[in-house]
């Protein structure tokens, strides 16, 4: 998520912070980022659920 985030701002950016957990320290209490995380973590855990079909 941090990644597509960087992608839509990209003036986020920051060179030396290339380790992901260094650019999320960075971007975590930036409004931007709060705002993003709000609309799309939700989505996120959806995708992550996996329904298995036992009626066959």
């Amino acid at each position: 998520m941090v990644n597509e985030f960087l992608a839509k701002y990209p003036q986020y950016q920051i060179a030396e912070n290339w380790h992901l957990r260094k650019r999320y320290n960075v971007l975590r209490k930036s409004s931007d980022w709060q705002a993003f995380r709000r609309e799309n973590l939700m989505k996120k855990f959806q995708s992550s659920l996996t329904i298995f079909d036992l009626d066959d």
